[in-house]
């Protein structure tokens, strides 16, 4: 099969139609291709639109944590400081892209899911597991990638008001055009919050506002497609730490994507992005200064792909990325420009029974030489309805500036390293559920910790983390269900102990019920204790949480969609300290304008 406009997702891989009746959602962030989701040798979970316009999140962390079995930490409510560890790897060890473009600060390492609106997303994938073969540093525990909005038929105006309790609202209004060759849309949204008082040594209600907009445009032209986009929130976050304080906040990616189709078999991508990870204090610190953390990074990055007359793809890719970090903390100044190249290459092909790829990278850091990462992974069919798969990698996290230069920073720190093995089955028990099974086992070295006196930062721990996941999804005549469940044990092999804040036990379970006009469901999680850090003796206890949302469509323009979250008022901690809300209600109504 040709192409005409770029490598098109590789449903050109249908060999014999017997082995799937349903290929489910393409997805492209295992191998930077578009796959369709049940031939990709690399399992990659996806929250679609539809659980994404039914949950009434107030962001992506929302989403994450309903529709994936992670580990998710937040230092309080709405906008706060949010960590999410993947099959037990740490919280920096995570990767977020939006539309492919690493957003990750250079300071602390961790990408701000919490000002990313529902609104803007078309779905989220998860590859869990290292990904520094094809996404260089921080892909350790995994990679999610927030896709959003791009594609259009039509004409339509939308406008949404959200109100719910600690004086919660949300207005926002999208604008969106699109015909066979031309798609263009903008959103604007605004979210504000009282909060909650997020310690119980807190005076005030920690409060949060997030303005946020997002544009795209999407042309093409012969051989050529052209794509724009960008995406900004800014606002203000309250906070608590040893005082009620609060800072100002600016994260925006912004990217052009020039796809071209040399002929039916070679096609270019080339990608020109830039991000920006403001924080600003505002209030002094003991040194009457003002602290902030600035992290802005442009990036290109070119893709050659050649697919043959058997289905087999070549990927050659180069990327360049330019990084430069100015922050100062509590009397510690940080000017750090770094400059990352990399060369990948990419195999992938899909056979009548199989799918399999392989893909090795070299990345040359400015401040940690040559790094060599890879992935190997392979998907074979028994029967039509049952597959086995096996795959392995490396990868690695260099240090951020505020490893090396913050207060207790290291300058001589080495880069963290692990290597993963995977294995599973997925079974189609009906023509409508699928049950999957995976064993993995990650296996980091020269784990980033603080010294015994916590003075100075270095290399001296190892990290074993093995585990066992069950996935069971499914649909019975107006019933939609998805039970999750993982036992892992993330121990540190230096010490012995667990990893502060990977519960060993997970389970998540959604149950949706659709009607004509209307939707109805919720979730259920339950997690395990978890040990809250390595600097203290405190033990989170485990708690479960159920929360159930409904949307009704009163025409075809006009919905109203509600939520209850921590249905039955659970009183928990996800990070030790910090409170937790307890049940809250949220209702959101939408009127869309459809020409």
């Amino acid at each position: 099969m040709k192409i005409s406009r770029s490598i098109p997702a590789l449903t050109l891989c249908l060999l014999s139609g017997s082995l799937h009746a349903e290929l489910g959602p393409i997805v492209v962030t295992g191998t930077k291709t578009e796959v369709p989701q049940a031939r990709s040798a690399v399992p990659v979970e996806v929250i679609t639109s539809e659980q994404i316009r039914n949950s009434a999140a107030t962001d992506a962390a929302d989403l994450i944590q309903l529709y994936s079995n992670v580990d998710l930490a937040r230092n309080g409510a709405y906008g706060k400081t949010t960590s999410i560890f993947i099959r037990g790897a740490e919280s920096n060890h995570t990767l977020v892209l939006i539309d492919g473009v690493k957003m990750n600060p250079g300071t602390i390492g961790l990408a701000a899911l919490q000002n990313i609106s529902p609104d803007i997303i078309e779905r989220i994938e998860i590859v869990k597991g290292p990904r520094s073969s094809l996404y260089g540093s921080d892909a350790i525990g995994g990679v999610i990638n927030i896709i959003t909005r791009k594609k259009m038929e039509g004409a339509q105006l939308n406008v949404v008001a959200g109100v719910g309790e600690d004086n919660t609202t949300k207005t926002g209004a999208s604008a969106l055009y699109g015909n066979e060759s031309l798609s263009a849309g903008v959103t604007v949204e605004q979210f504000d919050t009282d909060g909650i008082r997020i310690t119980d040594a807190s005076e005030e209600d920690a409060g949060f506002d997030n303005q946020t907009i997002n544009a795209f445009l999407d042309f093409q032209a012969g051989r050529s497609d052209f794509r724009f986009s960008y995406w900004e929130a800014q606002g203000n976050t309250e906070y608590y730490a040893f005082a009620d304080l609060d800072q100002d906040f600016k994260n925006s990616v912004g990217s052009a994507v020039w796809d071209y189709a040399l002929n039916g078999n070679i096609s270019s991508h080339l990608r020109i992005s830039t991000i920006t990870d403001d924080i600003d204090q505002n209030q002094e610190n003991f040194l009457a200064e003002i602290d902030f953390a600035d992290t802005d990074r442009d990036e290109i990055e070119w893709k050659l792909d050649y697919l043959t007359d058997t289905n087999m793809i070549y990927s050659l890719g180069v990327l360049r990325s330019e990084e430069d970090v100015n922050a100062r903390s509590f009397g510690t100044r940080i000017d750090e420009e770094t400059d990352t190249n990399a060369v990948y290459v990419l195999l992938q092909n899909q056979l009548e029974n199989s799918s399999y790829n392989a893909v090795v990278r070299e990345t040359d850091h400015d401040d940690f030489g040559n790094q060599t990462t890879w992935n190997i992974d392979y998907r074979y069919w028994v029967t039509a309805g049952t597959n086995l798969y096996i795959g392995g990698g490396e990868a690695f996290r260099a240090p951020d500036a505020t490893d090396r230069f913050g207060s207790i920073g290291n300058p001589d720190l080495d880069a963290e390293k692990s290597t993963t093995f995977e294995v599973g089955i997925e079974h189609r028990m009906t023509e409508s559920s699928i049950l999957s099974i995976t064993y993995f086992e990650n296996r980091i070295r020269d784990l980033i910790e603080p010294n015994a006196t916590f003075t100075q930062l270095e290399n001296i721990d190892k990290a074993k983390i093995t585990g066992v996941e069950l996935n069971l999804q499914g649909q019975r005549e107006r019933w939609q269900y998805a039970v999750s469940v993982l036992a892992q044990n993330p121990e540190n092999t230096e010490t012995n102990e667990t990893l502060s804040r990977r519960a060993k036990s997970r389970i998540n379970s959604q149950l949706t019920y659709n009607q004509d006009r209307w939707q109805t469901g919720g979730n259920v999680m339950l997690v395990g204790k978890r040990d809250n850090s390595s600097f203290d003796t405190i033990e989170l206890d485990s708690y479960k949480i159920a929360n159930v949302f409904a949307r009704y469509d009163f025409t075809s323009s006009i919905n109203l969609s509600a939520k209850i979250e921590n249905l039955f008022d659970e009183d928990y901690e996800t990070a030790a300290g910090f409170n937790t809300k307890g049940r809250t209600a949220y209702a959101e109504l939408s009127y869309t304008l459809v020409k």
